[in-house]
């Protein structure tokens, strides 16, 4: 404890410093490719980097990670926002870059539940010639690991990861 005292300082401003801009620019995105690139007012929780983001890169960068938890700079703090809020759609049916020519929306409300939160996402299932490889609703879910609640038009899943986390708590 002695020798941790003599740098609870330093903690202390890391720990500050995690809460805030981490020093970062907020006037460019350093993930768009031009150099007029958009303000950058986005942070991710679950990502490793500390990068902040436009909303377009932020949407393009969570396409495969659509449970992330996402903040807003306001000017003077971080508020929650969520990638549904800045328009992320979760397609499932193809794999991740692969676009459905016809895909058909999912339940307004469709609410995921995972190791870091309750999720409400846009979720968008493959309707094209796709169709007969990609699945029904149900198989279309489960082959993207999310485990639904009901057999019958779900409007809630539960990822693999977070049953498998309730599995070893309840062991």
């Amino acid at each position: 404890l002695a020798e941790w005292s003599s740098h609870h300082n330093d903690f202390l401003s890391e720990l500050l410093r995690a809460e805030g801009l981490r020093g970062n620019d907020t006037s460019h995105c350093s993930w768009c490719p031009s150099e007029s690139a958009s303000e950058a007012l986005l942070q991710c929780k679950d990502c490793v980097s500390e990068a902040l983001l436009c909303d377009s890169c932020c949407i393009l960068v969570h396409a495969t990670n659509p449970f992330h938890c996402v903040q807003r700079w306001n000017g003077q703090f971080f508020d929650k926002i969520t990638l549904k809020d800045l328009g992320l759609v979760f397609q499932v049916g193809h794999p991740p870059d692969v676009a459905c020519i016809n895909p058909r929306l999912g339940p307004r409300d469709f609410v995921v539940v995972h190791t870091n939160g309750i999720h409400s996402i846009s979720i968008r299932y493959c309707k094209c010639n796709h169709f007969h490889e990609a699945g029904d609703t149900i198989q279309q879910l489960l082959r993207y690991e999310l485990y639904p609640a009901t057999l019958s038009d779900p409007t809630t899943c539960f990822t693999y990861c977070v049953l498998e986390h309730f599995s070893m708590l309840t062991l």
